[in-house]
């Protein structure tokens, strides 16, 4: 669903306090609207970490909008 995913290094960076350091940031997409667009077609919503925005969740959505709201990259 997410694809490879980076996570912070916890040498480098210090531990979210918004998410407790669980935030996944998906390596396959370049910006967070192709994420975000991905997703939906597959009938999921991420929930972002509000702190370090990375996605702590994915919730199944019953009906997937049948929105392009993201046109800006081409794959």
């Amino acid at each position: 669903m997410l694809g490879p995913v980076f996570i912070p290094c916890p040498n480098c960076f210090a531990r979210c306090d918004g998410c407790r350091g669980y935030g996944l940031f998906p390596a396959d997409f370049q910006c967070l609207g192709c994420l975000v667009e991905d997703l939906i077609r597959q009938g999921l919503a991420p929930v972002f970490c509000p702190t370090c925005c990375g996605v702590v969740d994915l919730i199944r959505m019953h009906t997937p909008p049948e929105v392009n709201f993201h046109v800006l990259h081409h794959h």
